[in-house]
């Protein structure tokens, strides 16, 4: 994910991103997602599935694969996203459950929610 998201969060910036059903229905969730893909290393289109999985890796699934190539590999590594691990991100599934979802949120709850979210995150991380 962008860094960018994550100064969002930590900013307690309400985030609405698309659902993994969204990018099972309309695939590719971006060509900057692995390091085989412009802007990374582009010169050979199937580099992504010349790099193999580490031998020991106990996923099935290239990390490096993209939507067009494996969508099944794609979702699978979309899980663990940290979209997809934060709490109260706000999903949608498509353009009219986006339309719908912002003019109902709660924006100041969302962003209170937020806010108490970091506070717990902030105290984990200063524990370590």
């Amino acid at each position: 994910m962008s860094f960018k998201l994550t100064e969002f969060y930590s900013l307690n910036i309400p985030l609405f991103v698309p659902s993994a059903k969204y990018f099972k229905t309309n695939g590719n969730f971006g060509s900057d997602r692995t390091s085989t893909t412009a802007p990374y290393c582009d010169n050979d289109p199937d580099l992504w599935w010349k790099m193999p999985s580490h031998p020991s890796s106990p996923h099935s699934y290239n990390p490096n694969a993209e939507y067009a190539e494996d969508p099944e590999a794609e979702m699978f590594w979309l899980q663990f996203s940290d979209i997809y691990d934060w709490p109260h991100i706000q999903y949608f599934d498509d353009g009219s459950d986006l339309n719908r979802k912002l003019q109902t949120a709660d924006f100041l709850a969302v962003h209170k929610s937020m806010k108490a979210q970091n506070k717990i995150r902030k105290h984990e991380l200063l524990q370590q």
